[in-house]
């Protein structure tokens, strides 16, 4: 199933003021991610995509290093803690595929967005693909299926 929104963005709108719009979604595996930016934007206005109150688009990337054989060593974040990454481009949507499971209410993205355009607003766009992912049922959930059709749980 496809979602979208274009979510306008006032000019001057700091990142500690951005526009907070959420996206209700269905349970799934997410295909194809859309984050747009129209002519004009000159990568001043910003997008981050949220799930849980984790960031989720874009990700921070990890660097390997020799380090990495030491006992207990976790890895080196490629961004400073306090520069966190965020979408911003011109005349260009971003457009990739990153399998996430959303398997826990809420179902729902919170895209938040920034503009720092001193004079132009900007409508900033993003869309997803969400796949639906089969029920899976546990082993006392399929005991009690048997027993409901009055079969033994070999079928025979």
């Amino acid at each position: 199933m496809h979602f979208a929104v274009d979510i306008p963005t006032p000019a001057n709108t700091l990142e500690r003021h951005a526009v907070v719009t959420r996206m209700t979604v269905y349970p799934g595996m997410t295909g194809q991610v859309w984050v747009g930016f129209p002519d004009g934007c000159f990568g001043l206005a910003h997008m981050r995509i949220y799930h849980w109150n984790g960031m989720v688009w874009p990700g921070y990337t990890h660097v390997k290093s020799i380090a990495t054989t030491l006992p207990g060593f976790i890895g080196i974040a490629t961004v400073n803690p306090t520069d966190i990454p965020s979408f911003a481009w011109n005349a260009y949507t971003y457009t990739f595929e990153d399998p996430f499971p959303l398997t826990a209410e809420p179902y729902e993205f919170v895209i938040k967005t920034w503009n720092l355009d001193d004079f132009y607003p900007h409508k900033l766009h993003f869309g997803i693909i969400i796949h639906p992912t089969m029920a899976v049922l546990s082993p006392l959930q399929i005991q009690q299926v048997y027993e409901d059709l009055g079969v033994s749980q070999g079928g025979f």
